[in-house]
């Protein structure tokens, strides 16, 4: 029987929903470790199957340091539009500059 302390600590470590770490623990009776691996297969099919998708949208932002000599363009691309108008796809290429000066 899976418990709920087992599957809120499969959460934690994945941040996957309740209902997937749920499955997972039950396809692999129990055993976390094992449902961390069936977890990650999954991901990777989900991912293999959105690769093929085309990227028909996206943002372009621009950064040009105080000095006017240094400048950078970031463009990222989304599958909709109405990711690319989120403010949290925004924030993403902004915080690109602050990574890329490390």
């Amino acid at each position: 029987m899976i418990t709920t302390e087992q599957v809120k600590e499969l959460r934690t470590r994945t941040g996957i929903s309740i209902a997937q770490c749920k499955k997972a623990l039950e396809d692999a009776s129990g055993d976390i470790e094992q449902a961390l691996l069936l977890l990650k297969k999954k991901g990777a099919e989900v991912a293999d199957k959105k690769s093929s998708r085309e990227l028909k949208a996206g943002i372009i932002s621009a950064y040009v340091h105080a000095n006017g000599k240094i400048g950078v363009l970031v463009q990222i691309h989304s599958e909709t539009d109405f990711v690319a108008r989120n403010d949290e796809f925004k924030v993403l290429a902004n915080d690109l500059f602050s990574v890329s000066t490390l």
